[in-house]
């Protein structure tokens, strides 16, 4: 735990204003074919090797195949994956269409500088005999516990396609395979290790591991569940990347206390923190740990703590497609910067962020169908008008690494924003993490990686979740190569910081506010929020920053909400970029919290005191009052479908 949480700078009242915060928040087989060495396995750095080099052809041409009406086994779809992985292993060829998601993000893609052309295909005999030249074998698995996880690598180091035993005599008369070896037999490895359905999924990694992670991708891991055939599996497989379970370290209970998930037990977290200490730094984790709230902390405290990031992906679709699709040779990410416009008044500024984009399948799903390509009407102050993104200002959450995971579908958000519309990282930088328990070296690494890719996606403002501040200010702004690159820190996820601007290092530094609206009736009890908190204001400017509960605030409420506050005369609503350069121009910092705080106390009295005192005893000792209630809560984190929603999302 090298770096501490918000950390100290000599400011008195900063005990008082953090201890306030924190009370509210209280309230393969042997003889049937070798494993490749790791010297010969064509191994695809799926991050740190740069994206896919732009085309200088003015219509880039790819090809789809939609198997929505082909009527897939769970088995088929196993082994259409891991084709879909190998085909587009070095380019962006083909786009398969597994739901309507799919085909939405076909008609985004599927025009200039795009062109899309339909395979011919029907089955998938007649794709693989289209794509053979992709093929060099069969990996055989079966319904044995982990195995499909345990084949999914071994699709990368043998280019080979993973084929279930009870689909494998019909699959190899398959005329493009009639000739192709089974380079691996997993059923026939589980024997010889004498494997049973009985086996603790500990023993299955361990032996998996010692025996294959040397010619495994060695920039990557993945945790996904065995039993999903497609998804980011694709991704997975033709890459060649280690896949573990969703490892679970809570018990997890439903609204009604009744316990739906038990915690992993010893032998499983011994198994999942081997692999996790004995792989390399700063590798990217794709997929998700068992998506309960409560689960999140003690996976991802791990994780950084071993030199590794999340990237939330489990429920990504065609990632092997985006990633190495091309973009046009003259795009570049591009952001419009309004500052310049905006005077500085008296006047309480306002700026809101939706969150969860450091989940790029969501970025991928819901933030495309339910926020950004808005319907509807608005309740605006003079009436009800129709829904267009971009009529009032949002900032919106996108990890910065889907510059190298997906480029072409960041392409199609920037290509598409309007002046109104600005990109921040998502929480926790290039990938979602808790730096506090980040090694020197990696916090390090780390933050120089997530501002160099910022400097691709044109972004400036940082979206942490704790940390040393001044460090990843020291690590963004002195660059000497180029110039600085962090222009604001919004610090936290939900409302769960204090929401008072301070300096550091030069540097405007935010929490925020929780928002959370699904329709107009919730969007004026914010407004009224709003209206009492800024009966607190001192003279002058103040700012306050909300985090917009992607799943429970509709873009038609945040619209009304923005309209109907900037009607009263008293507030001006911005981007996060705007936001930042104000609260520097402004000065107001320490200001706006000693009367923000003092106003609190004195409506709460002799009682409200007694509760700063506590929780700022329990701040001096180090404890979170927040971590606290998260730990104490058997999972029910609000809302608990974080990423059960998520999951939903790209389904028919």
């Amino acid at each position: 735990m090298k770096y501490e949480t918000n950390p100290s700078h000599g400011v008195p009242v900063r005990g008082v204003i953090l201890a306030f915060t924190a009370s509210i928040i209280i309230i393969i087989s042997m003889g049937m074919g070798p494993v490749s060495s790791p010297s010969s396995v064509p191994r695809n750095d799926t991050m740190h090797g740069g994206r896919m080099a732009p085309s200088d052809d003015p219509v880039i041409n790819f090809t789809v195949v939609d198997v929505r009406s082909w009527g897939l086994s769970n088995e088929q779809q196993y082994l259409l994956a891991s084709l879909e992985g190998l085909i587009n292993h070095d380019e962006g060829q083909l786009f398969i269409v597994w739901t309507s998601q799919d085909n939405r993000w076909l008609q985004s893609l599927n025009n200039t500088p795009y062109n899309a052309s339909y395979s011919p295909a029907t089955n998938l005999s007649q794709l693989l005999a289209i794509y053979d030249d992709h093929v060099d074998g069969i990996i055989i698995f079966d319904d044995l516990p982990e195995s499909a996880n345990i084949a999914t690598p071994l699709v990368g180091i043998n280019n080979s396609i993973m084929v279930h035993e009870s689909i494998a005599s019909s699959v190899l008369g398959y005329p493009a395979l009639a000739d192709e070896p089974v380079m691996v037999n997993l059923t026939a490895e589980y024997t010889a290790q004498g494997f049973t359905s009985e086996t603790h999924r500990a023993d299955i990694y361990h032996w998996a591991f010692d025996r294959y992670f040397t010619a495994c991708n060695q920039s990557a891991l993945a945790l996904f569940d065995s039993e999903h055939p497609r998804h980011i599996r694709s991704q997975l497989a033709g890459n060649a990347i280690f896949t573990m379970w969703r490892p679970l370290y809570v018990d997890v209970y439903d609204d009604d206390d009744v316990l739906i998930a038990s915690e992993d037990d010893d032998k499983s977290q011994d198994c999942f923190e081997h692999v996790i200490e004995n792989t390399p730094q700063n590798m990217i984790v794709y997929g998700y740990m068992y998506p309960a709230g409560s689960n999140e902390h003690p996976v991802v405290s791990r994780l950084s703590a071993n030199g590794k990031y999340l990237v939330p992906s489990d429920w990504f679709q065609n990632m092997p497609f985006y990633q190495n699709l091309p973009l046009p040779d003259s795009f570049e990410f591009q952001q419009e910067y309004n500052i310049t416009d905006i005077d500085l008044e008296d006047k309480i500024y306002i700026t809101g962020i939706y969150s969860d984009g450091d989940n790029v399948q969501f970025v991928q799903g819901y933030m495309k169908d339910q926020l950004w390509d808005c319907s509807g009407d608005v309740d605006g102050p003079n009436g009800t008008i129709p829904c267009t993104r971009g009529m009032v200002p949002t900032t919106w959450e996108m990890s910065p690494s889907i510059v190298r995971l997906a480029p072409a579908l960041a392409y199609h958000y920037y290509a598409n924003a309007t002046s109104n519309d600005h990109f921040v990282t998502g929480v926790g930088g290039k990938g979602y993490t808790k730096a506090k328990y980040m090694t020197r070296d990696f916090f390090q690494v780390f933050w120089e990686d997530t501002r160099d890719l910022m400097r691709e996606m044109d972004m400036r403002v940082i979206r942490p979740w704790s940390g040393d501040f001044k460090k990843m200010i020291d690590i963004m702004n002195n660059d000497p190569a180029a110039p600085s690159q962090a222009d604001g820190l919004i610090d936290g996820y939900g409302g769960s910081n204090d929401p008072f601007p301070r300096i550091i290092s030069g540097v405007p530094v935010m929490g925020m506010l929780g928002f959370s609206a699904g329709n107009s009736a919730e969007a004026r009890d914010e407004l009224e929020d709003m209206l009492a908190l800024a009966k607190s204001k001192p003279a002058g400017p103040a700012f306050y920053a909300y985090h917009l509960h992607c799943w429970s605030t509709s873009y038609n409420a945040w619209a009304s909400f923005v309209l109907n506050l900037t009607a009263t005369g008293m507030f001006e609503v911005v981007t996060a970029q705007d936001f930042v350069h104000l609260i520097s121009m402004s000065g107001v910092a320490r200001k706006q919290a000693i009367a923000h705080v003092l106003a609190q106390v004195i409506s709460w009295g002799i009682p409200g005191l007694v509760i700063v005192a506590a929780v700022g005893s329990l701040r001096a000792r180090g404890t979170s009052p927040r971590r606290l209630q998260a730990n104490s809560n058997h999972g029910k984190r609000t809302p608990i479908e974080r990423f059960q929603k998520s999951q939903q999302v790209g389904e028919p």
